[in-house]
């Protein structure tokens, strides 16, 4: 059995080898779509099999990583009169807000 462990290693097969093509087409959607000035992703970056395992986050890393994927800039945006583009709030800038004034509360109230 440790053979085929060893082996699948080295030439992936089965579910494995499935994922990969699958991240290969995530990968080649994503390139295609993907703005300027964002870094290109292969295969091996949509196949969670492959991926080397990581120590566990904090749950302050997890909510950066959180906000970092809500923060980022859209390709286009809604124009308002005369060509001006209207005023955007963020997702992330909300949540800061809303984490602000909840701890303001908590503060009042002691």
């Amino acid at each position: 059995m440790s053979e085929w462990i060893a082996y699948s290693r080295l030439e992936p097969f089965g579910h494995d080898t499935l994922s990969f093509l699958l991240g290969q087409i995530t990968s080649m959607v994503y390139n295609v779509n993907r703005a300027k000035g964002y870094p290109v992703k292969t295969g091996w970056d949509f196949a969670p099999i492959y991926r080397d395992p990581k120590e566990p986050q904090s749950p302050d890393e997890m909510q950066t990583a959180l906000l970092s994927l809500v923060d980022k800039p859209s390709r286009g945006g809604k124009r308002g009169k005369k060509g001006k583009k209207k005023k955007k709030i963020t997702k992330t800038k909300r949540l800061i807000k809303r984490e602000k004034m909840l701890a303001a509360k908590e503060n009042e109230n002691g």
